[in-house]
């Protein structure tokens, strides 16, 4: 029960040390062991996904193209005439 001139206490979070899986050898050991674990993609896979980003990406670079250079117009036009 807290009375009105004193505030609750905070509850106490235990500290951890460092215990018996601490080091740099450990976590080159666990990430080893958790890249062993990952399903990695066919050679087919990688490809036709390769090919996907490259697509997706030329799409992204024309668009911006086209973009800037409707910008580019519209402030030589109406901005800055010469």
């Amino acid at each position: 029960m807290t009375t009105p001139n004193r505030p609750a206490p905070r509850p106490r979070l235990p500290i951890q040390t460092g215990g018996p899986r601490t080091g740099i050898f450990t976590f080159f050991r666990e990430t080893i062991a958790e890249l062993r674990r990952v399903t990695w993609p066919t050679r087919e896979e990688a490809i036709r996904l390769t090919y996907v980003v490259l697509a997706i990406s030329g799409s992204v670079a024309v668009i911006l193209s086209v973009v800037d250079l409707i910008f580019n117009l519209l402030l030589d036009t109406f901005v800055l005439p010469r």
